[in-house]
């Protein structure tokens, strides 16, 4: 099955936020190739920019002597996204893709832009914690949870 996986989710596993667990095991379908899992272009640099300044934060809440410097964290984001795109394809975001979100009525012009991309794409299934944004999708929309125990049940 191919996965538009939303920026949301792999911020979860990323940050080990709540969710971070499904996020995981998401991530490795993928990992062990039993899931296609895509992101696109435009989700890594947002994922890079919103992980470097959850990173900035938590590194500011440290002692003074075990801080890292902007240079560190940022290499450290790096390596996270790398080891990430090893398990996941990027998709490409096009002219068109651009030009079809900004033609939708979506209130999220973000995720209209992934959307039209998995559309593109030929995506199965767009894996998001906001389902709600989604709500205008022809391709079924699920979190990460739900994926996972759709998945165990269809065994």
């Amino acid at each position: 099955m191919r996965l538009l996986i939303d920026t949301n989710v792999i911020l979860d596993f990323l940050m080990k936020r709540e969710g971070g667990e499904a996020a995981r095991e998401v991530l490795k379908l993928a990992e062990n190739k039993k899931e296609h899992a895509f992101v696109s272009a435009s989700a890594v640099t947002d994922m890079l920019y919103l992980l470097t300044i959850s990173e900035k934060e938590k590194n500011r809440l440290l002692d003074e002597a075990e801080r890292k410097t902007n240079r560190e964290i940022a290499q450290i984001c790096v390596e996270k996204m790398n080891q990430l795109l090893q398990i996941i394809s990027i998709l490409s975001v096009t002219e068109g893709n651009v030009k079809e979100a900004f033609s939708t009525e979506w209130d999220d012009i973000e995720d209209a832009l992934q959307y039209t991309v998995a559309k593109a794409n030929s995506i199965d299934c767009i894996i998001t914690n906001n389902k709600k944004d989604y709500k205008s999708s022809v391709i079924p929309v699920m979190d990460a949870a739900t994926f996972l125990s759709d998945k165990s049940s269809r065994k």
